[in-house]
């Protein structure tokens, strides 16, 4: 296929292929909601910059809130580094408990609201 043809259907698909040094590297896709990480110029998950915020905010390191909350921490440097944008229930779950806050934030986040929703149905039994 020739190249032009692949970038015009990358770009249809709002998938970015950025390259480095004249090595590609691989598809990432974006989404408006995605912030501008200043000093890499990659795009950061609403995911990242919520656990980034509260990381910076307790004063911890990755490391440090694996160790206290149980959370796997190569999952953790995916989220940070938005390799990783969405999460099962269970890893949202323990991530939310990790970071002290609501569970429906960290769906919020990964754009699944509507599990937290059936969650709350399915356990207040009015399913």
């Amino acid at each position: 296929m020739p190249e032009q043809t692949r970038q015009n259907m990358t770009d249809r698909a709002g998938l970015k292929s950025p390259t480095t040094g004249g090595q590609r590297q691989p598809f990432m896709r974006t989404t408006e909601s995605q912030s501008q990480d200043k000093s890499s110029g990659c795009q950061r998950s609403p995911l990242a910059d919520l656990v980034s915020g509260h990381l910076q905010s307790s004063g911890l390191r990755q490391v440090d809130f694996c160790r206290y909350t149980g959370f796997d921490q190569g999952l953790l440097s995916k989220i940070l580094s938005s390799v990783v944008v969405t999460l099962n229930v269970e890893s949202a779950l323990k991530l939310a408990e990790g970071m002290n806050l609501p569970p429906i934030v960290v769906f919020d986040a990964i754009g699944k609201r509507e599990v937290h929703e059936t969650l709350i149905r399915l356990y207040s039994g009015s399913a």
